[in-house]
């Protein structure tokens, strides 16, 4: 797998500025399907470089979109699937935030996993239209839709799509994923109504459990190419044509067993005792989180 190289000149994708500095240097492993998703086995991030005129940051080594695709396609979903109860909760705290700004149209979810927003949307009137490239959860989003809510298993770059023909675009958990997220910002307002609405969230470095936790932030994964604060998100969406309109914070729903294992992974102090007291009855309680993630709204410049 070819990537770039630890000793590089590195130049900020978002500025273009080559004012960059080590952030966080914590393994450079090169990516694999065994690394990546709620299954993943490490969770080491790898060397992480920091924008000292913008403050994006982003993992240095980082695959190809082909090689992207393939890592995503057969990706592990076990664990994932397991957290059915929080992820339906989250998806419902998703479609509030959507119908603060606009009730019903046409609604495209990129990264949309087992449709469980898509679902929510469909019943709330929404015409939806989803992408996943991971085959079994395009499988499961297709099953929980039914007939007549596509949903490609691909990715944005190689999707089908109408130009200008979406109301709404939401990206959950999907922007800090992807090689160039500027262009993929683009790909993203060509599809979009000329008064059309983005929702995205993004791992915010400027944010309290990022202070707080440092390089044990359970947000610090492998499969995160990129992070943002708030300043960074805006350049890169003005680059786009979209204009920021709102930020905010997204807390997510999670089951105690979840978080006992994510928080073990990044060794935080007191997860070993959370994990054992979910192993019991506890286990299944799902609560409200707050990871670190900036929410914002988008539309059209």
């Amino acid at each position: 797998m070819t990537e770039l190289s630890a000793t590089a000149s590195v130049v900020c994708p978002v500025c273009k500025e080559p004012t960059t500095y080590v952030y966080l240097d914590d393994e450079s492993a090169v990516l694999s399907s065994s690394r990546i998703g709620s299954s993943r086995e490490n969770t080491a991030p790898g060397r992480i470089v920091r924008c000292q005129r913008c403050q994006f940051a982003f993992r240095q080594m980082r695959s190809t979109p082909e090689q992207l695709r393939e890592l995503y396609r057969q990706m592990d979903t076990a664990i994932y699937e397991s957290e059915v109860r929080g992820r339906k909760r989250t998806a419902r705290v998703h479609l509030k935030i959507l119908q603060r700004y606009i009730r019903r149209g046409r609604l495209l979810d990129v990264g949309c996993a087992s449709g469980f927003f898509l679902s929510e949307a469909a019943q709330a009137g929404w015409s939806v239209n989803g992408i996943e490239p991971n085959e079994a959860l395009c499988a499961q989003a297709r099953d929980n839709l039914g007939q007549g809510k596509p949903v490609q298993c691909t990715t944005l770059e190689m999707a089908h799509l109408d130009e200008g023909g979406f109301d709404a675009i939401t990206l959950w958990d999907v922007l800090e994923h992807v090689p160039d997220p500027q262009s993929f910002l683009q790909n993203c307002r060509t599809l979009l109504r000329s008064d059309g609405y983005l929702f995205l969230n993004v791992p915010d470095l400027d944010s309290w459990p990022a202070r707080v936790f440092r390089t044990r932030w359970p947000l610090l994964l492998p499969e995160h190419l990129n992070y943002f604060n708030r300043r960074s998100l805006r350049l890169c969406a003005n680059q786009a044509g979209l204009r920021p309109i709102q930020f905010g914070r997204r807390w997510a729903w999670f089951s105690m067993r979840y978080l006992g294992f994510r928080l073990s992974q990044h060794r935080v102090p007191g997860s070993a005792l959370l994990a054992r007291i979910a192993k019991g009855p506890l286990g299944n309680l799902t609560i409200p989180l707050p990871l670190g993630e900036t929410l914002a709204v988008l539309r059209t410049a």
